[in-house]
């Protein structure tokens, strides 16, 4: 399997091959030699006597599935405390369901976000200390900026049901859901399985949100625009 149980094998080799199209389009010589070599750092903030960074690496080293051919990886220090992997796919290649989806702009394809086992604690720390953003929409961050450089308009993710290592993560402890995952991104769930979220992502206006929340949802807004211009900048030396 590839990127998602929903794929047909047709599917996924059109959707392996697009994506090094992609990239080989939208990045320069030596981009794929520096994530090989988990050289790519897009952001990190020092938090206290450790160091909390973002890095794009390839194919996750750890599972034994396919689930993009790009992870994007939160580490404190040395452990890796959470990872979303994913591909840049032709919209040609799932046609049964991007109808409506802009042909000549390059979709993002999530096949797994994931937290290390036993790191619970720690992720919980972290998040406060990055003022209650999670390591995992911090990922997704980075990931709105990838798309934004690639002219992305659509992301399409896996679900509990579709994802290549379902029977793997239905064995593990962990508690990580898909399902509320996406719909704090207003995701739209879709027929084959799959979500979808449209490009820029709409955020709730302030007014329809609890008074005593307000300022702190507005930081950490404030926040997230702030890594993601660093971020963005990070990239912007790769982008051909």
């Amino acid at each position: 399997p590839y990127l998602s149980n929903s794929l047909n094998r047709v599917e996924r080799r059109l959707a392996l091959q697009s994506h090094y199209e992609l990239v080989n389009q939208h990045f320069k010589p030596g981009f794929y030699e520096r994530v090989l070599n988990d050289d790519l750092v897009l952001w990190q903030r020092g938090l206290g006597d450790c160091l909390a960074r973002m890095q794009l690496q390839g194919l996750c080293r750890e599972s034994r599935h396919r689930e993009g051919e790009l992870t994007l990886a939160f580490k404190l220090d040395d452990r890796t405390l959470y990872k979303l992997s994913f591909s840049l796919v032709h919209p040609q290649v799932m046609a049964r369901t991007t109808a409506g989806v802009p042909l000549s702009a390059p979709l993002v394809f999530v096949g797994r976000v994931q937290g290390a086992a036993g790191a619970m604690d720690t992720i919980r720390l972290v998040s406060s200390k990055l003022g209650d953003i999670a390591p995992q929409d911090l990922l997704m961050v980075a990931l709105l900026g990838i798309a934004r450089a690639v002219h992305a308009e659509t992301i399409f993710g896996v679900t509990d049901e579709n994802n290549v290592a379902r029977h793997c993560i239905e064995r593990s402890p962990g508690s990580f859901s898909y399902a509320s995952f996406w719909e704090k991104y207003g995701a739209d769930f879709q027929a084959d399985g799959n979500v979808r979220l449209a490009l820029p992502l709409k955020e709730k206006p302030l007014s329809d949100i609890a008074a005593k929340h307000r300022g702190r949802t507005q930081r950490k807004r404030e926040a997230k625009a702030g890594i993601s211009a660093e971020v963005a900048q990070a990239l912007s030396r790769w982008l051909a």
